[in-house]
């Protein structure tokens, strides 16, 4: 009995010895390689968040707000349609409507992973077209504080990427990826949601990590299987402004004919251009 005892000792005490340097080895592990590097790259993140929202045709209409902090203000409403996707190519037209002194201008943009993008802008008054030499996607939308770039995240494919890990925002679980940028360009830290893959809260800064501007999701909601922005504010630090934009109407999954986003087609009002070459708009 005594023997069996003593047998059944040492073996429960050679077994805690196989589990204590079994959690000495995870615990070295761990130290050796962060828990990060267990997860999924930023690249790997962002490459998730472009495939959720770059891969359909979509029609808006839009409302921007703009406000200093001296309490001027502008609003800018306006159609916006888009066809692609940025990885091969995207074109984005918007008509301008309100105010007044703005009505019926027009700006396409033909932006593809290469730059530069080509930039359009038709004038009613004068009935005709011309390219802006040296736009691109940092343009901005009228006296706004909105440029394309705002618009979307950023992408797998520009700039180098790392995940800072995970945080929460307005508590909601992110994935916080860094993404660097060559040359005078900054950098973004972007929050974007597990559940929805939105970028809910974005910091854009400069060389020297100076505060130029952040975009902060407002709202959004799900149509089909994803999640699309409905109203967002963009703020920049440097000049003490903001813009809120909302979006008041919007279709998706929707036949565009190719022709909208010609420049020859510009003078034309949209009605009558899709009259012409039908569509499901």
């Amino acid at each position: 009995m005594c023997q069996h005892l003593s047998t059944f000792r040492y073996e429960s005490r050679a077994e805690n010895m196989v589990f204590f340097r079994l959690i000495v080895v995870i615990l070295f592990l761990f130290a050796l390689f962060p828990a990060q590097a267990f997860s999924k790259s930023g690249h790997q993140i962002l490459e998730e968040v472009f495939q959720a929202n770059f891969f359909e045709s979509f029609r808006a209409e839009v409302a921007l707000r703009s406000e200093d902090s001296q309490g001027k203000s502008f609003k800018l409403d306006l159609t916006m349609l888009g066809s692609g996707n940025l990885r091969t190519d995207f074109s984005l037209l918007l008509i301008f409507r309100e105010p007044l002194s703005s009505r019926g201008i027009k700006l396409l943009m033909l932006a593809q992973k290469s730059y530069p993008s080509r930039v359009y802008l038709y004038m009613p008054a004068y009935d005709r077209y011309l390219q802006l030499m040296g736009q691109d996607r940092d343009m901005k939308l009228g006296d706004s504080e909105i440029s394309l770039n705002d618009l979307i995240s950023s992408l797998p494919w520009e700039g180098t990427h790392k995940f800072l890990g995970e945080r929460a925002f307005s508590g909601k679980p992110c994935n916080v990826v860094e993404t660097t940028y060559g040359g005078k360009k900054g950098k973004r830290i972007s929050f974007i949601e597990k559940k929805t893959l939105l970028p809910l809260y974005t910091r854009q800064l400069d060389t020297e990590d100076n505060l130029l501007k952040t975009i902060e999701v407002k709202d959004f909601k799900k149509i089909g299987s994803k999640y699309k922005v409905t109203s967002m504010i963009v703020t920049n630090h440097q000049k003490n402004r903001s813009t809120v934009m909302k979006i008041k109407s919007s279709q998706w999954y929707i036949d565009i004919p190719r022709g909208v986003f010609q420049p020859d087609n510009l003078k034309f009002p949209l009605k009558e251009l899709i009259e012409r070459e039908g569509s499901g708009l």
